[in-house]
Parts: C-alpha cells; structure tokens; sequence
C-alpha cells in the first residue's frame, strides 16, 4: 500500500534533521505501515532504565504477535563524590529502540494479515525523551 504525499512530506522534513539510527527507525515504521492488511494490530514501546521493549499486540485474538527487548547498560561514572549516581548516554536508547523496530518489523514482513493501527509508548520515570 503506498504511503500518502503527506506522509512523505513529514518524513521527508524529519529525515533532514535526525540521527541516522532514527531515519532507520522510521524506516522500519515506514516498513510496518506499508504492510496494512485487515486485521488492526498496535505496537507498544516502553524505554526503561534498563532495557527498551516492544510488542506487537492482536487485540482481536487476544495475543502478542510479536515482542523485541534490547538492554542499555550504565556509563561508568565516578561515584566517589554522588554516590549511587548514575548515567546513560541516549545513543544506548535509540540504538536499543531500532533493535526492538528490526525484529517486530521482520514479524511483519512475512505476514500481510496484519495492519498496523497505532502506537504507545511509555517511558522511564517522570522525564520524556523523544527517540
């Protein structure tokens, strides 16, 4: 199914100003929207403290279709003077989050009895980062 002139103009906006880990990423979205068969599935996206998840999730059979998880481990950081202080660098997150995009996509592209109707995410804590 081709993927409407709006659509592009917005990609083509985005792509000009994001990191080549996110252009993959909505390239995998891109992957996902162009296999819009009948049965309406949605993705789940959480990006915790420790790891980045995904699921594809049938509402109409009740079933996860498919699921992805990429851990992000801690930088090292001197602790000596803040203890129990610790930090991640966001690449970790985006380059988590396109693992996870890689396999649910690859769920997707063998099966054209899905479509893709939307998206959550959720995040780590009271902060929001947009990958």
């Amino acid at each position: 199914r081709l993927v409407t002139d709006a659509t592009c103009l917005i990609i083509a906006s985005i792509n000009s100003t994001v990191s080549l880990l996110s252009r993959m990423f909505i390239k995998n979205i891109l992957v996902l929207l162009a296999h819009m068969p009948p049965c309406k599935v949605y993705l789940g996206i959480d990006c915790g403290t420790q790891s980045t998840k995904a699921v594809l999730y049938n509402p109409t059979q009740k079933e996860i279709i498919a699921r992805a998880s990429a851990p992000h481990d801690l930088d090292p950081v001197d602790t000596s003077k803040t203890p129990g202080r610790a930090e991640q660098h966001p690449h970790k997150w985006v380059k988590a989050l396109h693992i996870c995009m890689k396999e649910i996509s690859s769920a997707l592209i063998d099966s054209d009895q899905y479509s893709l109707a939307g998206v959550g995410v959720s995040g780590q804590q009271h902060g929001m980062v947009s990958l």
